[in-house]
């Protein structure tokens, strides 16, 4: 695979799916990796499991779409670990519309997340 031995990695949109997957390979590679969600109870789940695999992960609630918020996890994280190495921005929703059926304020929700 590949060394992500002594990086700092946040993951966003890890409670399920891609993000999940994500935030168990880097952490299989060295990473210790910062699992985010909305969702508290499913990161805190990943965050546990990475680390009774000897993992290193840590979790934190957040709605990215806020920007205030996303900054202060960001910020947060630096100040803990002193670095910074790797942002996966995978957090995202549908809302279940083509696109040329979708309203402005549907559209600007998906963009915003």
């Amino acid at each position: 695979m590949f060394s992500l031995s002594d990086k700092i990695a946040i993951v966003t949109g890890a409670s399920r799916g891609i993000g999940k997957v994500i935030a168990e390979v880097f952490a299989d590679s060295g990473a210790h990796v910062v699992c985010v969600a909305r969702s508290g109870d499913a990161i805190e789940t990943l965050s546990e499991d990475i680390k009774a695999k000897g993992g290193s992960a840590s979790h934190s609630t957040c709605d990215v779409s806020n920007g205030e918020s996303f900054t202060a996890l960001i910020n947060d994280a630096v100040k803990s670990s002193g670095k910074l190495d790797v942002l996966v921005n995978n957090a995202g929703i549908t809302q279940d519309a083509l696109l040329m059926r979708m309203s402005d304020e549907q559209w600007d929700m998906v963009l915003n997340i």
